[in-house]
């Protein structure tokens, strides 16, 4: 009787338009997910207030003719650990308890980011105190490496696959819903604390998912039994397995040019150009920058009922291809408005693009393998940090308002030659929904 009072709520057009007009948060019922959600939470107004803390110091305590370079360098640290370390990141996952491993990594990220609010607090940007904090950032860098394949890997514990696609679109909401009001808070916490104060402030979300972890019941334990092999060789298997699995590996792909090529400019080293460019102070910044936040929140929520959408393939070209038109658009826009704008529809394509890619991928690899193949998705972010380095020393070389174009038509190139000739990445999501 129930299941037939559920079909007939179903086929009610009413009710059916309701429930899509709001969010679905069937996901948040299990327990354990939900206090894995309450952490990400925590960690979306973390991980924005630290980044754009250090590049905003930089930006005023370095000298002149090198402040491309370092925060271009900062950024490339970040993305290089991240890339270097990703995959034995997500062989770790596959290996040992992911719950345990979050915590081990949250508790070495609070260490490393508490030393660097320390040296910002006691100094003023001098080359010894520049030179501990980017060591000190390749401890956070790795501490995200482990943290997040362990994070997404454990998803599929704490929720039955049918709620999977939900899941993956309310972490999106965890990650974005604070955003929109961190990033405002960036720009006051600076100016009546200091870089140094704003920078501790952020220790608190570490303290938060510390808490969360603690409390959940679950162990997190990989699905399959500990074998007598070494990381290597996992991590080799991690990469045979998505070298063979064609849409697998052309999703890494597609996201891998758009956000290498793309990202650097808007986002990595997006302030560099609201504040340089468009002549936004630091104090407004965090405005213009929930722009952002704001498109990503609202693309995350209606990503919570896509789970019925079949052509989720067809949800990644059309993000991927939206965000590098918007590239191309933000590198000719010298309007604060125009710009703001294409800040808010960034943030949406870019959510839309990474949770329909990452659903797919989820509901294709099998649980013992996920740690490993989700760590390729955090190449996407290693190599779009990595790059602003490289892209930083070209803003010093030629001007930051020629290369930005430049950087926003290669994007879009290579995403619509990707799209183009691989017609499987259209095609992906319909075997799964046929299941």
């Amino acid at each position: 009787m129930a299941r037939a009072d559920e079909l007939a709520r179903q086929d009610d057009p009413g009710v059916a338009t309701r429930a899509r007009l709001l969010p679905d948060l069937a996901a948040l019922r299990y327990r354990d997910y939900r206090l894995l959600w309450s952490g990400m939470l925590a960690m979306s107004a973390l991980m924005p207030l630290q980044f754009t803390t250090m590049l905003l110091y930089l930006q005023d305590t370095a000298a002149e003719d090198v402040r491309f370079l370092l925060t271009g360098l900062f950024a490339a640290l970040r993305g290089g650990v991240m890339l270097f370390a990703g995959i034995p990141g997500g062989a770790l996952a596959d290996r040992f308890d992911r719950r345990r491993l979050l915590l081990t990594a949250q508790g070495a990220a609070i260490l490393g980011n508490g030393a660097i609010a320390v040296i910002m607090l006691t100094t003023h940007g001098s080359a010894p105190a520049l030179a501990a904090i980017f060591a000190l950032t390749l401890v956070g860098g790795a501490a995200m490496t482990v943290d997040t394949p362990a994070r997404q890997a454990l998803v599929p514990q704490l929720v039955p696959r049918e709620r999977l696609v939900n899941a993956i679109a309310l972490d999106a909401v965890a990650m974005q819903l604070a955003f929109p009001l961190s990033l405002p808070l960036v720009g006051i916490l600076i100016a009546t604390v200091g870089f140094g104060g704003a920078y501790a402030a952020s220790l608190l979300g570490h303290a938060t998912v510390l808490l969360m972890l603690v409390q959940m019941h679950g162990r997190g334990a990989p699905a399959a039994p500990a074998r007598r092999v070494s990381i290597l060789a996992e991590m080799r298997e991690g990469l045979r397995y998505t070298r063979h699995t064609p849409t697998v590996l052309w999703l890494i792909v597609l996201l891998l040019a758009v956000m290498a090529i793309g990202f650097p400019a808007v986002g990595s080293l997006g302030p560099v150009w609201v504040t340089r460019v468009l002549g936004v102070s630091p104090a407004k910044f965090g405005f213009f920058g929930a722009l952002w936040g704001l498109g990503a929140l609202l693309a995350s929520v209606a990503m919570t009922n896509a789970g019925h959408f079949p052509r989720k393939g067809w949800l990644v070209v059309g993000g991927a291809l939206t965000f590098a038109c918007c590239v191309v658009l933000w590198g000719y826009s010298r309007s604060v408005p125009v710009s703001a704008a294409l800040n808010l529809v960034l943030g949406g394509s870019l959510v839309v693009m990474q949770v329909s890619a990452r659903s797919l991928v989820q509901r294709t690899v099998p649980n013992a393998m996920q740690g490993r193949v989700l760590s390729l998705f955090m190449l996407n972010m290693g190599v779009s940090q990595f790059m602003a380095g490289p892209v930083g020393a070209l803003y010093q070389a030629f001007t930051i308002e020629h290369v930005v174009p430049v950087l926003g038509w290669l994007s879009l190139a290579l995403a619509l030659g990707i799209v183009l000739t691989r017609p499987s990445i259209r095609r992906a999501g319909l075997a799964s929904a046929a299941e």
